[in-house]
Formats: structure tokens, sequence, C-alpha cells
């Protein structure tokens, strides 16, 4: 069997780690687990004068990493704003890699034409571009297609987004788009008191986790839970876990509205143990986006033996199945009741799907031999 020097862009694991930094973490990790002898794995960050310090990176023996010290990414950012991208060649190099991985959405150019698999994680940027920050969404649009149109391969995380992603670019696309979904991990650490705000939660309380962004429909969560019956209301209290994120302005005006008739804590960014805890106390996880490209709460949920409250979004659907209630997101009135049934039904039983990052990586190397042996 051949062998198969691998590059993978891992800048996603530099700084807190989002959900595209989560899911390169276990590709990586996955990839440099597996028992294939004739794979070495190459995985590059930017660091500019080593100014940051960057722990938590996987560590198996196969990973060999390249730190960027010499080149801030920020130069790279200003750049993209005039439709330009460095070749990777300029910060890596002359060194010889037989396939590259981007698992950020967009993929830099190589004067080699290294082939590569690009993962596009979903496709708001285009089906409902009016919910990112106008900087993001000026990236992706320049860059995404590009990206895309020269891909030997597309890698996603639900069916619903390969669809999506099928539609929107059936005439570029030359190439295969896989589905890795994204399995539910334990990370084994255990919950313990949350300092910042175990202070604050003094009853029951229903849970959001993730960004405060106006996609994930946090006004639909707050107007809702405050039209609940006012019994709830004086029992429960709301948690919204997350960073803040952009075009707030909204989100922040309805929880300031709200606030004479519930309680609303916001702990702001939540470290592993502290979501842990967060899970284990609540009386309902509650997830009411308007898009999504998959629903990693949901998951984690369901781990903690949760009841779900879900917007009836096609990819929620996709994920939680029938073990889930889901309501209209976009109205108020059906959103309390649920809310509210929800609370008073009891638990049902759920089982994780039999997902593995083993099988992902068994999946993703196939298809990279496939392409390389053509």
């Amino acid at each position: 069997m051949a062998k198969i020097k691998l590059l993978i862009d891992a800048n996603p694991l530099v700084g807190n780690k989002s959900g595209v930094g989560h899911f390169t973490e276990r590709l990586i990790d996955s990839l440099a687990s597996s028992p294939d002898e004739n794979l070495s794995i190459y995985a590059y960050y930017f660091n500019f004068l080593g100014l940051k310090k960057v722990v938590g990176l996987p560590q198996p023996d196969k990973i060999n990493y390249i730190e960027v010290t010499f080149l801030p990414s920020k130069l790279l950012s200003i750049l993209h704003r005039f439709g330009l991208q460095l070749p990777s060649e300029l910060f890596l190099g002359y060194r010889k890699f037989d396939f590259m991985i981007f698992p950020n959405f967009v993929a830099i150019p190589s004067l080699r034409k290294t082939p590569y698999a690009l993962a596009v994680h979903d496709m708001s940027f285009e089906d409902c571009p009016e919910y990112l920050s106008d900087s993001n969404r000026t990236y992706l649009h320049k860059f995404v297609r590009k990206s895309i149109r020269k891909s030997s391969l597309i890698i996603t995380i639900s069916n619903f987004t390969k669809q999506r992603i099928a539609e929107f670019y059936r005439s570029e696309i030359l190439s295969e788009i896989i589905v890795l979904p994204v399995p539910y991990e334990k990370n084994n650490i255990q919950g313990q008191a949350i300092t910042t705000v175990t202070n604050q939660i003094k009853r029951p309380f229903i849970l959001y986790v993730g960004t405060i962004e106006p996609r994930k429909n946090i006004e639909g969560l707050v107007r809702g839970f405050a039209a609940t019956p006012f019994e709830i209301r004086q029992k429960y209290d709301l948690v919204l876990a997350g960073n803040m994120g952009w075009k707030t302005e909204k989100i922040q005006e309805a929880i300031d509205q709200a606030k004479n008739d519930i309680t609303i804590i916001q702990t702001g960014y939540v470290s592993d143990a502290d979501r842990n805890t967060l899970y284990e106390r609540a009386s309902l996880v509650c997830l009411l986006s308007h898009y999504e490209g998959f629903g990693m709460p949901i998951l984690e949920a369901m781990n903690y033996k949760q009841k779900l409250l879900l917007s009836d979004i096609q990819v929620f659907k996709e994920i939680a199945g029938p073990k889930a209630i889901y309501c209209d997101k976009d109205d108020v009135e059906d959103i309390a009741s649920s809310i509210t049934s929800a609370l008073k039904k009891p638990y049902q039983k759920t089982v994780l799907p039999d997902w593995s990052w083993p099988k992902n990586s068994k999946q993703l190397l196939s298809k990279i031999r496939i392409i390389l042996d053509k």
C-alpha cells in the first residue's frame, strides 16, 4: 500500500474552540490514531512570533505540527478582504504533500495543485446570510465556491447539509460529497461547582448551550419562556450558556424586555466541566434555531438523559428523530405551550446514534486512497 503524506489545517484548534474546532480536533486525532502505518500526518497553524499559548492539541505520535510564526494571520484576513489568497508554499515551504484537508469551509491554494478535501459544515451563508456577521458572510461568499470547485472531495456533517451543498453548487461540484456525522464523545471531565454562576442559579432551570447569535433564535426562546404560565416562570430560570456573538442588539433587547417576567442567567463561555454540570442539572434543554448544519447540543443532552425541545427543522429531525419535542420556532405561543408540556412530560429514553470517529476516519482515508490511485 502506497504511503500518504497528509497535511491538515489545524488553525481551528487555536484559541477557544468552536464547533468547527472540536470537529477538527477529533478528525486529526482519529486520523492519527488510524492503524494505517503508511500514513504520515502534518498539521499547521499560525502563531505569529509564538505570542499565543497554544494548548490542548491532539498529541498522537503520528502527528507532526508545523507552527507558522513569521506570518501574522491578520495579514491573511486583510488579503481576504481584497479577494486574495497566499499559496500554502509561501508559509509552509516546498514540502511536498500527497493530500490536504481543510476543515473550515475554505481551502488555501497550492502551487503544486495538491488534491484536497474541503469540509463545509453548513450552508447558512447562502441559505440565511442575514444571520451572519458581515465580514464572515463576505469571506465565505468569496472563497467557498472557489474552494468547492477545485476540491477533490467535500466533507460535511449531515445529510441535510449534503443536500443543500449539492443543490446550491450543482454546476461547481466535480467531486464526491461524503457525510461524516459528529459522534458524541464523553470528555471524561467530571462536572463541578460553577463558581461564577452557581450563586445565581437558585431554582430549576431551562438550558440553552451555544453562541448567542441571531441564527440560534434566542429571541424566540426568551419570548416563548416569558409567555409560559406564571407557575412555570416562578419555578424555573432560563440559563443561556455561551459567548455573545454578532448582531446581538435585538437579542439583548428581548432579554431586557423579559427580565420583569422571567429570570435569565447569562454565563458567557463555559468550560467542558461547567457545561457538563449544566447538562446534569437542567430540567429541559432547548435549541430553537432558525437554521443549523448539525446540532451537537442535541447529542450532549441525549447523553445526559435530558428532555429536548427543538425547532422543527429538517436537520434536527435527522439527528433526534421522534425522541424530541418539536415546536414552531416562529410562533411564540407554540414555543410557550411546548416548553410547558415538555417540562411536565416524563423523560423518554433515547439512544445515541451509532456514529464513531474510527468509522469516520476509515471512510475518509478510503476515499483519499481512491482519489490518489486515479
